[in-house]
């Protein structure tokens, strides 16, 4: 969303950024011509009052949510801004996007559960609907099928030309400063849905046959499970968890294989970005994103999800792909910030 909004100034349009709450690494990352405004709440749903008081002050031509409890929440907030004889023409488009797989989020906790439960009733009432993949417009349309007629697939904005210059920055991990043996990365929140507790016991059968590194960014709840899962797989000294990285394009240009052993995605966005820095990529062939993104595997690896003999066998195995500088000029054309801007904005009636 912030290189979204990025595209939109560029584009020539006035942005802002609404925040429930004004805090996180990504604030960096902002365009200065971005107007950032928090609303000073800590939870997304009490910001519902704040963000109606905005639409009816403002009266943005629309206004674009991501996440599904914030698109729920974006949602009433149009409906409870317009007047009663409001023109269509003249009120904010409500435009939500859903990024992840919504039939396997519904697994992960009681709030996202409830959420889910709306979504059916108030993904209805949206003007346009977002979906990354094709596998996530699908289970749009089992969860809401009344739903599945205002969505549209659209590429997510993850490429910006400048990425290859933060690419050139020196890497602060020694592992690929200074590299002598093949390394591995996986990049993303240590949580169940990322998985990487395969990715270390793929990673083991690798480093049984000859050494090996593994670098995971991202931090997490699951920290201190995977440090221990490490240690009692004998791969503590080969494995590193250097945290968050405003700037991972130096670890994705440099690493010899970039992994995603997620059990579901949306689209992932990382994996894009691997592809885009002419890195080697396998990827779990989750619910939904990989598939569709590895070009039926012709760009990477897929293996089946949950399936670390199959992972350990791909990782190594594509070790000894031949380098195919076409697939990098795909991803960028792709999910270039200009083009895929141009297709968020479409929605809303913008050229």
């Amino acid at each position: 969303m912030i290189l979204f909004a990025q595209g939109a100034i560029q584009a020539g349009y006035k942005v802002d950024l609404l925040l429930s709450e004004k805090s996180g690494p990504l604030e960096t990352l902002v365009d200065p011509a971005v107007c950032v405004i928090s609303f000073q709440q800590p939870r997304v749903a009490r910001s519902l009052p704040a963000l109606v008081g905005y639409l009816k002050r403002e009266q943005p031509l629309a206004l674009y949510s991501t996440i599904p409890h914030a698109n729920c929440i974006s949602i009433l907030a149009g409906l409870l801004s317009r007047t009663p004889f409001q023109a269509s023409s003249k009120r904010t488009r409500i435009i939500v996007r859903e990024s992840n797989s919504p039939v396997s989020e519904t697994k992960a906790s009681f709030s996202r559960k409830i959420t889910h439960w709306l979504t059916p009733y108030l993904y209805p009432l949206a003007d346009n609907i977002i979906a990354v993949s094709n596998g996530v417009r699908d289970e749009i349309g089992r969860i809401s099928p009344r739903s599945l007629r205002k969505t549209t697939v659209c590429h997510t904005p993850v490429y910006l030309p400048h990425f290859e210059e933060l690419a050139q920055e020196a890497c602060p991990h020694a592992w690929l400063s200074h590299k002598s043996i093949p390394v591995y990365l996986g990049i993303g929140r240590l949580t169940p849905q990322k998985n990487f507790s395969l990715l270390l016991k793929a990673f083991t059968s690798i480093r049984r046959k000859h050494p090996a590194r593994l670098i995971i960014l991202g931090e997490g709840a699951l920290r201190k499970k995977l440090i221990e899962q490490a240690d009692a797989l004998g791969i503590a000294d080969d494995i590193s968890l250097p945290g968050f990285a405003l700037n991972p394009f130096p670890y994705l240009k440099r690493a010899d294989c970039f992994v995603l052993s997620s059990d579901f995605e949306g689209m992932p966005n990382v994996l894009i970005q691997a592809l885009t820095m002419g890195t080697k990529v396998v990827a779990t062939d989750c619910p939904s994103g990989p598939r569709e993104c590895l070009g039926e595997g012709n760009y990477g690896r897929l293996v089946p999800v949950g399936d670390k003999n199959a992972l350990a066998d791909a990782m190594e195995q594509v070790l000894n792909d031949e380098p195919n500088p076409k697939i990098a000029a795909i991803m960028k054309e792709r999910y270039g910030v200009p083009a895929t801007t141009a297709a968020y904005l479409k929605l809303a009636g913008l050229e």
